[in-house]
């Protein structure tokens, strides 16, 4: 695969999109078996929702926009 995240085929970004979610799914399961699932469920939802945010902020001109 390539180290060039500009220049990775279709299919590089494809496996690299399972293989990221397979990851966080992996991680998923194994808090599911130590807490409640639906608390898994929300704080992933959490998490992501949070990640969102920063990946917005990153792209935002002003910050105080």
């Amino acid at each position: 695969m390539s180290d060039d995240k500009t220049s990775l085929s279709d299919e590089e970004v494809n496996l690299q999109f399972r293989e990221m979610a397979d990851a966080f799914l992996d991680l998923a399961n194994h808090q599911s078996n130590v807490f409640n699932r639906e608390n898994v469920s929300l704080a992933l939802l959490y998490a992501a929702a949070r990640f969102n945010a920063f990946i917005v902020a990153g792209h935002a001109d002003d910050a105080t926009a």
